[in-house]
């Protein structure tokens, strides 16, 4: 079975999907299949080793409501497996898996109960930041924009992509050169169509930049169309995406109920992001962006160019990355010193957190860690607010003693 999914990942994967897709794939498989169905003959698999598999999945910790749940009848007549709450990627990996080596087949995901855009009252986080009990806070909603709401209830595919992601097209209509290799947006409106992969993740992007009012999206989409074509060799257009994700820190002060929430105009580097208004009292506001480290750059890069090879990601975050954590902090608490000397506003650090796990499978543990390291080695005089930049598994949530955790 391991060289089988060694030659799937190679001939099959690879050829059919984006290099972070491939990523995520190997990933998984890395993770969860061949240590398990590797050494198994391929001619010998049967639906039980999938239950094993799975069985074996669970006691090892990982989440069972981001498992399929096998009806060993089913298996045994070797009917479609009653596979539910598989996240996209998992779904799509099975599903080719299992239809090459058992001749199966994935069901399509039901929709179960109300939407996210009817459902108001779900709880997208858990905060603690004063050591009393977990307090969960509602999903709020920005004039018409539902601000942690990733769902995409139009169908683009039957609508101008203009109309869809207004935002996102102005700033593909503000590349100088679309054409060019370096170009951001490229193929933009053939790939939304494509996939809905595709469409869910410029939707993410979308949102928090819809919040905008008209003078902040003025002041982002200038600083932001200067890195439209920038791009670095192994981490692609990630200036472009770290200026972008200062509208998560505006969608946050709106969300707790600041108002005149506005860019902070640049006259040094040490000056913060964002300003606003809260109960009279005035609110300064730091973005920062954590990404993933050179060494998984590199490894991505690496699998880019064809080269295929297991690797094992740690359970724990590395101590470099617990340093970069408090070296980032440790900036933004200078910036906000900067604007707020006398220390008479509230003050907060707004983190996208990127971690090298690109199938997020240890990120509760990597949440836990970094909580750890911060009450050890607490930020004074700061609120700080965590977001995780992606989360495959949409029913688990995170929380913290030392930070807010959100998800926009």
């Amino acid at each position: 079975m391991g060289e089988f999914l060694t030659r799937w990942l190679r001939d099959v994967a690879r050829p059919r999907v984006r290099p972070r897709t491939y990523v995520t794939y190997e990933a998984a498989i890395a993770h969860h299949m061949t240590p398990h169905l590797g050494r198994v003959r391929l001619v010998k698999q049967t639906p039980q080793h999938l239950q094993t598999w799975l069985a074996a999945l669970t006691a090892n910790g990982v989440s069972t409501n981001n498992l399929a749940r096998v009806d060993s009848q089913q298996c045994a007549a070797r009917k479609p497996l009653a596979l539910v709450r598989l996240s996209r990627v998992d779904r799509d990996a099975l599903s080719d898996l299992l239809s090459v080596s058992w001749h199966l087949t994935l069901p399509k995901a039901r929709n179960r109960g109300r939407s996210r855009r009817q459902n108001k009252d779900t709880t997208v986080a858990s905060c603690n930041t004063t050591g009393r009990p977990n307090q969960r806070w509602r999903k709020i909603r920005v004039g018409s924009i539902p601000v942690a709401t990733m769902d995409i209830q139009t169908d683009i595919t039957q609508s101008p992509f203009a109309e869809i992601f207004p935002r996102l097209h102005e700033l593909k209509e503000a590349v100088p050169d679309p054409t060019h290799p370096d170009a951001y947006f490229r193929h933009f409106a053939e790939r939304i169509v494509e996939s809905e992969h595709v469409r869910h993740l410029y939707m993410k992007v979308e949102r928090p930049l819809r919040v905008l009012d008209p003078e902040a999206w003025r002041d982002l989409k200038e600083r932001a169309s200067l890195y439209l074509m920038v791009r670095d060799e192994k981490r692609g257009w990630q200036a472009l995406f770290d200026t972008l994700n200062e509208s998560k820190g505006y969608a946050y002060l709106r969300s707790i109920g600041c108002t005149d929430v506005a860019f902070i105009k640049r006259d040094s580097k040490k000056t913060p992001d964002l300003r606003g208004m809260l109960d009279g009292n005035r609110v300064v506001c730091e973005v920062k962006t954590i990404n993933m480290s050179q060494a998984e750059a590199d490894r991505r890069d690496r699998v880019h160019h064809g080269e295929i090879r297991a690797f094992k990601v740690p359970m724990h975050v590395t101590p470099q990355m617990l340093q970069k954590v408090s070296a980032t902090l440790g900036r933004a608490v200078e910036q906000l010193d900067h604007e707020d000397p006398q220390q008479t506003a509230r003050r907060i650090v707004f983190t996208i957190l990127h971690f090298d796990d690109s199938v997020c499978d240890y990120q509760t543990e990597y949440i836990a860690d970094i909580d750890a390291h911060l009450l050890a080695n607490p930020v004074a005089g700061v609120e700080l607010v965590f977001c995780p930049g992606s989360n495959l598994f949409p029913n688990r949530r995170f929380t913290m003693r030392s930070a807010t955790v959100v998800e926009i």
